[in-house]
């Protein structure tokens, strides 16, 4: 089963405070688990073979990589917040917030999509 993380806090950075993105927080505006539901039922609808998590590594690109995520999809305002160092930027969707509060998970499809062709070719 391949695994998409959801990122809805920001990287760890100086100034920041430890609880900051915690629980919703600002950039995710207590929403990030109906958008990982509607994720996992366009997934479920279209029998992929990929699961979708919430991140519990506090943004941790290092820990994101050791679990092995494929795709990360970050909540709006993670653009230039989060450090993606090492992961592949072609593998991580940038939410829009229109596209966040709508749930519109084709930004997400796309990529899988992207990627399921990738593989087979």
């Amino acid at each position: 089963m391949n695994k998409i993380y959801f990122i809805y806090m920001p990287s760890p950075m100086l100034g920041r405070s430890p609880g900051f993105g915690a629980n919703g927080g600002l950039f995710a505006f207590f929403r990030e688990d109906k958008y990982i539901s509607a994720v996992r039922k366009a997934i479920e609808n279209r029998n992929l073979e990929w699961t979708i998590e919430r991140d519990d590594t506090e943004s941790d690109i290092k820990e994101l990589i050791a679990k092995e995520a494929q795709v990360l999809v970050c909540a709006p305002g993670l653009r230039f917040m989060f450090h993606r160092k090492g992961f592949d930027k072609k593998r991580i969707v940038y939410l829009s917030m229109m596209e966040y509060l709508n749930n519109d998970v084709k930004p997400v499809m796309r990529k899988l999509r992207e990627l399921d062709d990738e593989r087979k070719s």
